[in-house]
């Protein structure tokens, strides 16, 4: 079934991972890794986007709107499928093509000043993938996939012949289930464009949290370095989307978090600490929830390590469904809550 968005922190792990190879720095101009991006300006004054910003949705990129010439919404209150831009049906042959939609676009605001949830910045990202790590993208996530285990996720290619692919329902304005138009995922592989299923999404949390856990001591190191993982579980931005006016987030790398003390689902209460994402496509939705149980090697001192589970600790919850705006999140909480509570 189609991610939607949790394609962006699967993307991400790509991104951590060039970095800590030295192959990416994130806080250079975007240009060094995707000469072909216009160099920007804001309020005639130029300024320079990084990869940290692209990762963060905090470098003024703008999101789907309803046609090349007009404006997406600043504030997020529309929903993705309010914009024809989010039934696109066009092949883009490479992700170089796919930056024609949205490069030459003006800024909505000056890279770090505000956030600004964008898809299209993720296709930027996945540009600056491809030349660091010289090879496409596609070709260099399906790595990523193979070495997690994860043989059932795929890039939602319309072509290829992709078994138990599901099909892909919307209701109408009278409630009724109607199938989705058919779209092309092409311009969007890092941002919203997977295929997946719950046991692939809760095999790749498991390997996030064994990443947090296992510093390669007493247990072998994972993908990526606790610390790495520390980066990109650290709030960078705030998010407050009008459409969800109860949901008071911070955004990390790839990652929504919450934090001790926020309610953001309005109706759950949500643990001190949460890394997740959410995904709406064109006939799906979805939810990834992580709750780590001591994620980090820094806060579990020796004596409780010794005695404490070999990792991953904590729960991983994944909801997909393949119907539009189901609004997974808060029952994907509840489910990960339960389980904390059966095993405290």
């Amino acid at each position: 079934m189609r991610i939607g968005s949790i394609s962006k922190p699967i993307a991400m792990m790509t991104v951590a991972k060039l970095w800590e190879e030295g192959k990416i720095d994130l806080d250079k101009p975007i240009q060094d890794y995707v000469p072909s991006f216009p160099k920007k300006t804001f309020d005639n004054k130029p300024v320079v986007i990084t990869l940290r910003d692209l990762v963060s949705h905090v470098a003024g990129i703008r999101h789907y709107a309803n046609s090349k010439n007009s404006s997406p919404t600043k504030d997020g209150s529309s929903k993705d499928t309010e914009f024809s831009e989010f039934y696109s049906n066009k092949k883009f042959s490479t992700t170089e093509e796919a930056l024609e939609i949205f490069k030459d676009d003006p800024l909505l605001f000056a890279p770090g000043a505000k956030y600004h949830y964008t898809t299209y910045g993720w296709t930027l990202i996945s540009a600056a993938v491809e030349n660091a790590s010289k090879e496409p993208f596609s070709s260099h996530l399906r790595r990523l996939l193979k070495m997690l285990g994860m043989d059932n996720t795929y890039l939602d290619q319309n072509d290829p012949i992709i078994y138990n692919r599901s099909r892909f329902y919307a209701r109408d304005k009278s409630g009724c289930l109607v199938n989705t138009p058919s779209v092309d995922c092409s311009y969007k592989w890092a941002g919203g464009g997977l295929l997946s299923t719950v046991n692939d999404l809760v095999r790749f949390g498991n390997a996030m949290l064994y990443c947090a856990q296992a510093d390669g001591t007493k247990y072998k190191a994972g993908y990526l370095r606790p610390e790495t993982i520390r980066m990109l579980w650290t709030p960078h931005a705030k998010v407050h989307n009008n459409w969800q006016k109860t949901f008071f987030q911070s955004y990390g790398m790839g990652w929504t978090l919450t934090e001790t003390g926020e309610n953001p689902g309005g109706c759950v209460e949500w643990p001190a600490f949460a890394a997740y994402h959410t995904g709406g496509s064109v006939g799906g939705t979805s939810a990834l929830v992580l709750l780590p149980s001591a994620w980090s090697p820094e806060e579990t001192n020796n004596t409780t390590q010794a005695n404490s589970p070999s990792p991953p600790r904590g729960v991983v919850v994944a909801v997909i469904g393949n119907i539009s705006n189901a609004g997974y999140g808060n029952m994907a909480v509840r489910i990960a809550r339960k389980f904390v509570e059966l095993c405290s």
